[in-house]
């Protein structure tokens, strides 16, 4: 499975799960699993939750910001990464999120 490929079979609405595929990148780090996450695949593997791309933006921050949904490992989000034309999501932000479904 290349990268290239995996983004069109995300296309048509296939999510992965197996970690080799999720930690497919491109030359900017952006992994199948940022992708996923962006279009509101959730998960809570820590493993996964770490990647990052060129940005130190992880896929923890990606799937807080796209879903609102704020994995186990809330000291993920306390990782920073560079402003990169991104909302940047600040811990207290996706607390506020997560606080917010739980009470729901």
């Amino acid at each position: 499975m290349t990268y290239k490929k995996a983004l069109r079979q995300i296309k048509e609405g296939h999510f992965f799960e197996d970690k080799e595929i999720l930690k497919l990148a491109n030359k900017n780090g952006w992994t199948v699993a940022h992708i996923q996450a962006k279009k509101g695949w959730i998960t809570n593997d820590k493993e996964v939750l770490k990647l990052a791309n060129i940005w130190n933006e992880t896929v923890a921050h990606v799937m807080a910001r796209n879903s609102g949904y704020t994995p186990k490992y809330k000291k993920l989000l306390q990782m920073n990464y560079k402003k990169s034309g991104y909302k940047y999501l600040s811990y207290k932000y996706a607390i506020d999120i997560y606080v917010g479904i739980e009470n729901l």
